[in-house]
């Protein structure tokens, strides 16, 4: 479950990263 939950995290985290970097 802990692997699943970071694989989602990081995920979001990189999204995140891509929303910041488009602006």
């Amino acid at each position: 479950e802990h692997e699943v939950s970071f694989q989602v995290h990081s995920e979001v985290f990189a999204k995140v990263i891509v929303n910041v970097v488009a602006e």
